[in-house]
């Protein structure tokens, strides 16, 4: 009887374990959010944390992509070459042939070879017109080459004139006064043969002697003076300014020597001081067309 009650009182008080089924929903339960808001929010979290690792990828590739395209562009943009110009050049682009006949290459001249007690006395530019040179050179009969610009020889016509009048002559010393050396040959062929026309018929002789500014000249020079039909090249071996003579060579002034002066305001200056110096030496200023002739 004891045995009997003591057998039921065990399975009374023997805890059961639940069912699978059970255990399963109780863990389901377990695990969901406790209310909407909670529902909601955990949603969002796992959908973030997919979106992330998407949102990278894109990135590298739209990155990758113009990477790729700039430095292909950029190759290719540095190996095209530019169209070729279809338009034609007009005239003022192409520089005039300066080929000078074989064997006519002009001499450039410093000093003339003679023993003649004579010098000579040649005056650039002409932007300076003092009357008082005019009656200097009347006065003491001196005849000069004038190497003019354009520009004063035509503001300075009558002026010019007068010095013709004297024995003078009226040479080439380019269209605007520019370094020859350091223009191309259509340019220099330009610059030699600008004023010749000009001065032919305002002064009534052509030139044929040619000075280049500063004596500054080259090869082409040479091929422009022949190409324009001048004769000479004219240089000098002496020079005067501020009442100073300077020559380039020792001694005093020697038979053939050429004196460079300019239309400035010291002109009447160096001209006495220049006659003074050929008296000295014994000689007396010539006329250099007579030694370099036209033709």
């Amino acid at each position: 009887m004891l045995r009997h009650l003591f057998r039921r009182d065990r399975r009374v008080f023997k805890p059961q374990r639940p069912a699978l089924g059970e255990r399963v929903t109780t863990a389901l339960a377990s695990a969901r959010p406790r209310n909407r808001s909670q529902a909601l929010a955990t949603r969002r979290d796992w959908r973030v944390w997919i979106a992330l690792p998407a949102v990278g990828v894109a990135a590298v590739a739209v990155l990758v992509f113009i990477f790729v395209r700039d430095s292909g562009g950029s190759r290719l943009s540095s190996t095209r070459r530019a169209p070729a110009s279809t338009v034609p050049p007009t005239a003022s682009t192409v520089p005039a042939p300066t080929t000078a006949p074989l064997g006519t290459v002009p001499p450039v001249v410093s000093k003339v070879p003679t023993s003649d007690p004579v010098v000579f006395f040649t005056i650039d530019d002409g932007l300076v017109r003092d009357p008082k040179v005019v009656d200097f050179l009347k006065q003491h009969k001196i005849p000069v080459t004038m190497f003019l610009i354009p520009e004063p020889a035509r503001e300075g016509e009558a002026y010019f004139k007068q010095i013709q009048a004297l024995g003078g002559t009226i040479q080439d010393h380019t269209q605007n006064h520019r370094d020859l050396a350091k223009l191309g040959p259509g340019a220099q062929q330009r610059e030699v043969c600008g004023p010749l026309d000009d001065y032919a018929t305002r002064f009534g002789q052509r030139p044929w002697m040619f000075r280049p500014p500063n004596g500054d000249y080259d090869s082409t020079t040479k091929g422009a003076v022949r190409v324009c039909g001048l004769r000479e090249l004219v240089l000098w071996t002496g020079s005067t300014n501020d009442g100073r003579l300077d020559l380039q060579h020792p001694g005093p002034l020697q038979p053939g020597d050429i004196i460079l002066m300019h239309f400035r305001t010291d002109l009447r200056r160096n001209l006495e001081v220049a006659l003074n110096a050929a008296h000295a030496a014994g000689l007396t200023p010539g006329r250099l067309d007579h030694y370099l002739p036209s033709s």
